[in-house]
C-alpha cells in the first residue's frame, strides 16, 4: 500500500473512533498557558505596529510562543487497557515527509460472534440463525459487504470511464460541492477534491486586478444548486444548470487548487509555462507600486531598477531621497505618472521584475535581455553589487537570486 498523507472516508467508514481521555493539566500548566496567552496576544500586537515589516527575531519568537503553548495544550490522549488491546492507527505522511500515527484511533468490528459457553463460535451458524431470525433479508459477513461493495463500484468505474462527458460533469460536481460545504463530505464517496492550498500568509490580501477578477468570477457563480440538503439532489440540480454554467465551475474548482510557488522553487517552472500558453500580459494586470514591490527591497535596488530603465541620469535624480519617498516616486515612473521621455514612458510602463515574468527555462539559462534594456544575469549581479555597496540590510529579491 502507498503512504498517504490524510485518513480517507473508504478508510474508516466501517471503523468506530476511539474516545481516549485527554489527561487534565496541572496547576503549573494552566498558569504557564494563561501567560502564554498574554505574551502571544502583546506578540500579535508588536507585529500589527510593525505594519508587516516583522524581522525574524520577531517571526521566531512568535512561532517559539506559539510551539509552547500547544506542546502544553495539545496532551496525548490517554487509553485504557481495553482501547488499548483493540485500537487501530494510521501512518500517514506529514507535511514535512515524515511518517507519524495519525491523531485519530480507531476500533474494528469483528466479523466473528461472540463465542458461547463451550467456546466454539461459529460465523457461518450465526449468519444462518440471523437469517432464520429474518429470511427475508440476507446477513452478510463483513468480508463480502466489501466484495459486494467493490464490484458495484467496478461497474460504475467502467460506464463512467466510457462516458467522458458525464465523468467531466461528475468530476466538477464533485470538486465543486466539496469546495462549497462548510462541514464533512464522506457521503459524495470519491477521493477528488479541489482544496485550496495552504498559503503561509495570514490575512494577505493582494489588491491586484486580478485578486478582483477572481472573486467576480466566484460571485459570478451558479449557486443555486448548493442550498439542497440532499446530494442526490444537488447533484440533479448541479447537471440541469447550462453547459456554460457547468464549465464555469469547472474552470474556478481546477484554478482554486494552484499553488503560489516562488520563482526558482519546484514548481514554478511549470506555472511559467502555463502563463505562457495562456499568454498573459503581466503588465496589464499588474504593476509595481511601493506597497507590493518597491517599499519591500533596499534603496539601491531600486536605484539599479531606474537607472537600468533611464542610465545613471535618471538614477541620479533620486539618489538622495529617502527610502519610501524614492518608492513612491519609482511607482509613479513606472506606472506612466512622471513626466518623462516618451520612449522611457513606453518602456517602464511594461517593466516588471525578473520574478513576475512568465518565461521559459531556456530563457532563464540564456540570460535573455530583460525589459531593464540590460542583460538577465548581470542584471542580478549588478543589483547585487549595488546592494552590497550601499550597506542596506534589506537585500534585493532578485540580487538574492545572482
Amino acid at each position: 500500500m502507498l503512504p498517504k498523507t490524510f485518513v480517507s472516508y473508504n478508510d474508516t467508514w466501517d471503523l468506530q473512533p476511539v474516545k481516549a481521555d485527554r489527561p487534565p493539566l496541572s496547576d503549573e500548566e494552566e498558569a504557564r498557558l494563561e501567560e502564554l496567552e498574554a505574551e502571544i496576544e502583546a506578540h500579535n500586537a508588536e507585529i500589527e505596529a510593525l505594519d508587516g515589516e516583522e524581522t525574524d527575531e520577531v517571526r521566531a519568537r512568535g512561532e517559539a510562543l506559539e510551539a509552547e503553548y500547544r506542546s502544553i495544550n495539545d496532551r496525548d490522549l490517554v487509553l485504557n487497557d481495553e482501547q488499548r488491546a483493540s485500537a487501530l492507527a494510521y501512518l500517514v505522511i506529514g507535511d514535512d515527509g515524515q511518517p507519524r500515527v495519525h491523531e485519530q484511533l480507531y476500533v474494528a468490528p469483528t466479523d466473528e460472534p461472540d463465542e458461547d459457553e463451550d467456546g466454539d463460535g461459529d460465523d457461518d451458524e450465526a449468519i444462518e440463525a440471523a437469517a432464520e431470525a429474518a429470511p427475508e433479508k440476507p446477513a452478510y459477513s463483513q468480508r463480502l459487504s466489501h466484495e459486494l461493495a467493490e464490484m458495484k463500484a467496478e461497474l460504475l468505474r467502467a460506464h463512467i470511464a466510457s462516458d467522458p462527458t458525464f465523468a467531466l460533469d461528475l468530476a466538477t460536481f464533485w470538486m465543486a460541492d466539496r469546495a462549497t460545504r462548510k462541514y464533512g463530505s464522506f457521503d459524495l464517496a470519491t477521493e477528488l477534491r479541489a482544496d485550496a492550498p495552504y498559503s503561509p500568509l495570514t490575512g494577505y490580501e493582494s489588491g491586484t486586478l486580478a485578486a478582483d477578477e477572481w472573486a467576480k468570477l466566484g460571485e459570478g457563480l451558479d449557486r443555486s444548486w448548493t442550498g439542497l440538503a440532499e446530494v442526490n439532489a444537488r447533484y440533479d440540480a448541479f447537471c440541469a444548470l447550462s453547459q456554460e454554467a457547468r464549465a464555469a465551475w469547472l474552470g474556478w474548482t481546477v484554478a482554486r487548487t494552484l499553488n503560489a510557488v516562488p520563482a526558482g522553487k519546484t514548481g514554478s517552472t511549470f506555472l511559467d509555462h502555463l502563463g505562457l500558453k495562456l499568454a498573459i500580459d503581466v503588465a496589464d494586470w499588474w504593476r509595481p507600486t511601493a506597497n507590493n514591490y518597491f517599499d519591500r527591497i533596499s534603496k539601491g535596488a531600486i536605484l539599479a531598477h531606474l537607472e537600468g530603465l533611464g542610465g545613471a541620469e535618471l538614477a541620479s535624480r533620486y539618489s538622495a531621497s529617502k527610502k519610501h519617498d524614492l518608492a513612491v516616486s519609482a511607482e509613479k515612473i513606472y506606472s506612466g505618472q512622471v513626466p518623462i521621455e516618451a520612449e522611457l514612458r513606453e518602456a517602464a510602463l511594461g517593466w516588471l521584475p525578473d520574478v513576475m515574468r512568465f518565461t521559459t527555462r531556456i530563457d532563464e539559462e540564456s540570460g535573455a535581455a530583460n525589459d531593464d534594456g540590460v542583460d538577465g544575469v548581470a542584471a542580478q549581479v549588478e543589483l547585487a553589487a549595488v546592494d552590497v555597496a550601499s550597506g542596506d540590510e534589506e537585500p534585493d529579491a532578485l540580487a538574492e537570486a545572482a
